[in-house]
């Protein structure tokens, strides 16, 4: 988790309680089960890549 900088200085959406989501690209290792076992780099990305997304847009709007 140290590899993980502090997204809450971009466009990071604040939802509750000091929670919230931002959107970033990870470099990870995993195993088998396809779990993260180690992350190797963390880039932050512009919020509007991850809502456009297809394949995790819908997480971010699935409550709406």
């Amino acid at each position: 988790m140290g590899e993980i900088p502090d997204l809450t200085s971009g466009a990071y959406v604040y939802t509750n309680a000091g929670h919230g989501y931002d959107c970033a690209c990870m470099d990870v290792g995993t195993d088998d089960e396809r779990a993260i076992t180690r992350i190797h780099s963390v880039r932050q990305s512009p919020l509007s890549r991850c809502r456009s997304n297809r394949a995790i847009g819908w997480f971010l709007y699935k409550d709406q």
